[in-house]
């Protein structure tokens, strides 16, 4: 199977695997190509007939399911051969980690894991201190996740925020 990693970075899991410019992608046409989350890149390669899995963190998904690729994977090296080895099938990929982000709210798919982690405790009526407390973090940390949930939820305040968690489903 014959997989091309498009990457400005290259994720350590992935380290073995080839590096390939846009260029060379387009001419080598290998089975798959693995794309660290560009939807450009990837709507340029799909629609170059190749078989893409982007490399997502869980809160991107949503917005690449739009590009036409087949697979979408974390960055994790086992994962993401899991999927190239689907899509080089005829198959197509889901990550399970990505599964559960989707199935968060359309609000909520805007929030990172940890600051859904945050929104959850904050509608469980914790402060900012106690949050801290247990998610390891310092308060100053705890009230940046707060102000991001509210900016991205276009909400007044923390109240509003622990009301929409609630109505939402976000487990508390």
């Amino acid at each position: 199977m014959d997989v091309l990693l498009v990457a400005p970075r290259r994720p350590p899991s992935l380290a073995s695997l080839p590096r390939a410019s846009l260029a060379e992608v387009v001419r080598r046409r290998p089975d798959v190509v693995l794309v660290d989350a560009d939807d450009g890149v990837v709507r340029e390669l799909v629609d170059a007939g190749l078989a893409v899995v982007v490399l997502v963190a869980p809160h991107e998904v949503a917005r690449y399911l739009h590009t036409g690729a087949r697979g979408f994977a974390c960055r994790d090296g086992r994962e993401a051969m899991a999927a190239a080895q689907a899509v080089a099938t005829g198959g197509t990929y889901l990550a399970a980690a990505l599964v559960e982000q989707l199935r968060a709210s359309p609000p909520l798919r805007e929030l990172t894991e940890r600051e859904r982690e945050v929104l959850r405790l904050v509608a469980l009526g914790r402060s900012n201190r106690e949050i801290a407390r247990e998610m390891h973090v310092t308060a100053a940390t705890v009230k940046t996740h707060v102000s991001h949930i509210l900016t991205k939820l276009d909400l007044p305040n923390r109240m509003h925020a622990a009301l929409l968690a609630q109505r939402e489903g976000l487990r508390c």
